[in-house]
């Protein structure tokens, strides 16, 4: 799309205990979100749910250049 993207690479750990701890989420939602995301960092959901290797960030974009112009 020609513009810059950037992001800062925050560790889990400290994104858990600063980010997502502050927003005040029931125990069991917080417990749950912070499960799910050591899985992510852990790779644990590289899969094949549909059949075919999911696709990135980047594709999706590319595919769907509409959603993200105004």
């Amino acid at each position: 799309m020609g513009r810059p993207v950037s992001h800062t690479d925050v560790p889990l750990q400290e994104w858990i205990d600063n980010d997502l701890r502050s927003v005040g989420l029931p125990d069991h939602v917080f417990q749950h979100i912070s499960a799910m995301a050591r899985l992510h960092a852990e790779n644990r959901y590289d899969r094949k749910v549909t059949g075919r290797s999911a696709s990135g960030v980047a594709d999706f974009v590319r595919k769907n250049e509409d959603l993200f112009t105004r």
